[in-house]
């Protein structure tokens, strides 16, 4: 089946990757701002925009996950329709079959006999 969504998937590539080094960045630079002052209120405000910069980066990539769980579904339900139209068609072949044997059966029952024999017909009725 062939693939679609080629530019979505290099964009969101490259978000999850910048996702990925913002929240690495912003790990190591909230642990140096950390350890900078002695104070616990100095560290917390030191550390505050590099946390800041991890979750901006734990955001971009979870949302970039997600428009790839999209696109899978999308894949899913367009490979599940192709299923469907695909055992659609082979039931309308199998059941035309069984359609044509059925009438071809009731043709045969209709004319009073089968295949070298006769049919029992109730009584009353003539036979053909």
């Amino acid at each position: 089946m062939k693939t679609r969504w080629n530019t979505l998937r290099l964009i969101v590539k490259i978000i999850e990757v910048v996702g990925w080094v913002l929240l690495c960045l912003g790990v190591v630079l909230s642990i140096k701002a950390i350890g900078r002052d002695e104070h616990f209120l100095g560290k917390l405000l030191a550390a505050i925009p590099w946390i800041g910069l991890a979750l901006g980066g734990l955001l971009a990539i979870c949302l970039a996950q997600l428009v790839q769980v999209f696109i899978a579904t999308e894949e899913n339900v367009r490979l599940l329709v192709a299923c469907h139209e695909e055992t659609n068609k082979m039931l309308g072949e199998v059941l035309g079959s069984y359609k044509v044997n059925i009438e071809q059966i009731l043709l045969v029952l209709r004319a009073g006999r089968t295949i070298g024999h006769e049919v029992e017909r109730p009584h009353g009725e003539p036979h053909s």
